[in-house]
């Protein structure tokens, strides 16, 4: 998972519309919400993944454990399960089972890049960081 460790900028986005409309977000709220996106990603100890976010949209700082069920509270108070599965060294899923949907993540480092693949209500977005 070493591949992932560092900085992140968001280089470029495809179909973020979609579900960002499905939020209510206004396209000022997009907008800032896409601007100078960065994420630190680290590895504090073995099976864990550590994100630190600069955007409103995500939260400011979130661990992870690696392939073990977790509980956590979404920004709207709601309680949800999650897990983060190593594919591989560079291949982490992520699914949030929520009381009335799901969100599956797909971030994987290909060409140097690192691949954010979001599916949420029927809609896929994808997110392209390169590192910094």
């Amino acid at each position: 998972m070493e591949a992932f460790v560092g900085k992140w900028k968001l280089d470029s986005y495809e179909n973020v519309d979609a579900i960002l409309n499905m939020l209510s977000f206004t396209d000022e709220e997009k907008e800032a919400l896409l601007s100078n996106v960065v994420l630190e990603l680290q590895i504090p100890k073995e099976n864990t993944v550590k994100i630190h976010s600069n955007s409103n949209l995500f939260q400011q700082e979130f661990v992870f454990p690696v392939n073990e069920e977790f509980q956590t509270v979404s920004a709207d108070g709601t309680s949800l399960r999650g897990i983060v599965e190593k594919i591989s060294d560079t291949k982490l899923t992520y699914t949030q089972k929520h009381p009335i949907l799901r969100v599956t993540a797909t971030s994987e480092i290909l060409n140097k890049a690192n691949i954010l693949t979001i599916n949420f209500l029927g809609k896929k977005s994808t997110f392209k960081f390169q590192k910094i």
